[in-house]
C-alpha cells in the first residue's frame, strides 16, 4: 500500500541508536543494543 501511494519513493532507514541516555530514558540496557536491534530488523523484514 505505501509503494502504490508514494508511487514508489519511500525511503526506510533504520539504526540502532549509540548515545546511551537514548536507551536509559525507556529503561533499556545499552549492552542490549545489538541484540534489540536484530530482532527488530528481522521483525521489519517479515513483515
Amino acid at each position: 500500500m505505501v509503494d502504490v501511494l508514494s508511487g514508489g519513493r519511500l525511503e526506510f532507514g533504520v539504526g540502532s541508536g549509540y548515545l546511551k541516555h537514548e536507551f536509559s530514558s525507556f529503561g533499556v540496557d545499552f549492552a542490549e543494543k545489538y541484540e534489540r536491534f536484530d530482532e527488530a530488523l528481522e521483525i521489519i523484514r517479515m513483515a
